[in-house]
């Protein structure tokens, strides 16, 4: 439960990330920087009007391009995506051996407090491995399987070009394995 805990923020931030880069408006249109005057209001202008003028036209064309350069949802999602994929990897990769290192220190805490009691250290302390349990094959399959469905439709939904997508398909037979590994194990227990 407390993996869980560390994984949704991290998973909330990649869709928020995702949402934001879908239904944006990219058309570059959105600020007018031509001005079209009549020979008319150009006649009534004075010098310091005139400056004012390009000075303004100047100003819109200089918002314009940043807003073209730093409001542009695929460069965003091109700079921070694949930060934020290399930390949901790391987080995957060290939250199991963080809380495998909490559990070791409390088990060493718990011998160690027994020891200095004069107490007896149970068995199933000092060799935890032993009562350790497998996972099933059927519970390894859905993992894969979800793990795969899950890539494959990540990358979909980023656009990335020549299927990548397919990446996804890798644990997805995996997991069909273990599926058929499990169906001829219950086969074999009932003969």
């Amino acid at each position: 439960m407390k993996k869980i805990i560390f994984y949704l923020p991290v998973l909330f931030a990649c869709i928020f990330l995702l949402a934001a880069t879908f239904g944006q408006n990219n058309s570059e249109d959105s600020v007018s920087t031509e001005l079209k005057f009549v020979d008319e209001v150009v006649e009534k202008l004075n010098s310091e009007d005139a400056v004012e003028i390009a000075k303004f036209i100047e100003q819109l064309l200089h918002d314009r391009e940043m807003a073209v350069k730093f409001a542009d949802p695929t460069r965003l999602s091109a700079d921070i995506m694949p930060v934020v994929v290399f930390i949901f990897v790391l987080l995957v990769l060290y939250i199991p051996f963080y809380f495998n290192f909490k559990k070791v220190k409390g088990r060493q805490l718990i011998i160690t407090n027994l020891i200095e009691k004069g107490k007896e250290v149970p068995d199933e302390l000092l060799s935890p491995t032993l009562k350790r349990t497998t996972r099933s094959d059927f519970h390894k399959a859905i993992i894969l399987i979800t793990l795969g469905l899950g890539i494959g439709i990540v990358i979909l939904a980023l656009k990335i070009e020549n299927n990548y997508w397919t990446i996804g398909l890798i644990p997805i037979f995996i997991g069909i394995g273990y599926l058929i590994s499990q169906m001829f194990d219950k086969r074999g227990d009932k003969i």
